[in-house]
């Protein structure tokens, strides 16, 4: 019977609740889950500078994180960013202790190389995320002064 890292296996279970991951093949997913380290950030701690490249995605398993937008459990924070290669617009914060899995953005890249199938479901996830922020900003009312 082969040996399973139990720090891996956590992780896979974990990446399984994030509706990105939820229809990921298992070895594909497993791939995703021996690449990501487990990060902690107290109450108002940066997880990353306006201005400053995003280093790596970040999937939240428990807290909050803000910067414009405000992300929670089972969000990512950091994806759109990390495919553009842009910097980030607004400072991050951790609002309330933070505990996320993160992924190096250099890392992320690699695994979405050679998983094309995941690479499809990142894609289709962040272009739905897109419409749907353009579709709300198309159906907001026009305050005239």
């Amino acid at each position: 019977m082969p040996e399973y890292n139990p720090i891996v296996l956590r992780h896979l279970l974990a990446l399984r609740r994030f509706p990105l991951f939820a229809a990921v093949e298992l070895d594909e997913l497993a791939m995703v889950a021996d690449n990501v380290t487990e990060r902690t950030f107290a109450a108002h701690d940066r997880i990353v500078d306006a201005a400053t490249r995003v280093p790596a995605i970040h999937l939240i398993l428990e807290g909050r994180i803000d910067d414009r937008h405000r992300y929670g459990p089972h969000q990512v924070f950091g994806a759109l960013e990390v495919f553009a290669n842009r910097p980030a617009s607004e400072t991050a914060l951790a609002v309330v202790p933070t505990r996320t899995l993160q992924i190096a953005a250099s890392d992320f890249g690699d695994i979405l190389e050679d998983n094309f199938g995941l690479m499809q479901l990142v894609l289709r996830t962040l272009a739905d995320r897109m419409i749907g922020s353009d579709a709300r900003r198309r159906t907001s009312p026009v305050v005239m002064p």
